[in-house]
């Protein structure tokens, strides 16, 4: 949980320093000056997202985070019976 704290709130003064707003100044969120630096920004904004889905499942209904919690565990099961042939 420390983890995610810190990284919204790397997140948000990113948003906050380049004034990003309504779709505008978007771009200006990559550091540009290296394809590295651009690269790691990106890779960053990324997880925060695959984060934030992952943070999401408890605000949905019940019987929607109940058949996605099944899916998972059939993926998951699966998964292991394939490596084991």
């Amino acid at each position: 949980m420390a983890r995610h704290v810190s990284d919204l709130g790397t997140f948000k003064s990113l948003v906050d320093t380049n004034a990003v707003k309504e779709g505008k100044n978007i771009t200006s969120l990559f550091d540009r000056s290296s394809v590295q630096k651009e690269f790691e920004g990106k890779q960053q904004l990324l997880e925060l997202c695959v984060h934030g889905a992952d943070v999401s499942t408890q605000a949905r209904h019940f019987d929607v985070a109940k058949e996605w919690t099944y899916l998972l565990f059939d993926e998951f099961f699966a998964q292991g019976d394939l490596e084991k042939s």
